[in-house]
Order: C-alpha cells, then structure tokens, then sequence
C-alpha cells in the first residue's frame, strides 16, 4: 500500500492492482471490440445455437407423434 500525494488536501490510500469496478468495464470494452470486430464468430455462434434448438424441437416432435414424415425438417 502507498500513499497518493494531497490532492484537494486529503491524503488518498490506494492498493496496488484495479478495484472491481475497473476490472468490469475493462471488460466491457474488452467484449465490444471483440464484437466489432469479429462479427463472423458471433454469427457461427447463433447459427450454431438455432441448429440446437431445431435438433431438439424435432427430437421432442418425434417423441409426441412417434416418427415423422420425410419431408417435414
């Protein structure tokens, strides 16, 4: 711990490293530019989730009706 020189006539105490609130929005930033500037990885990531969810509503569909036709998915 050291001690900042007076700054407005009171002595401020910092330890060393960020506090939290530093630590989040630097990863904030962190993730906006990542979002910027690779768009492509989060669009595999969408499509990825939404072929998921199609596998899992078709599972479910075959468990309600028994087997499905050929041409529904």
């Amino acid at each position: 711990m050291y001690s900042i020189q007076k700054k407005g006539g009171k002595m401020k105490d910092r330890k060393n490293g960020f506090t939290l609130i530093e630590l989040i929005i630097a990863l904030l930033i962190f993730k906006i530019i990542i979002l910027f500037f690779f768009p492509y990885n989060k669009m595999k990531w969408e499509k990825a989730t939404q072929r998921i969810a199609l596998k899992k509503a078709k599972c479910e569909l075959i468990k309600e009706n028994g087997r499905t036709r050929s041409g529904e998915f």
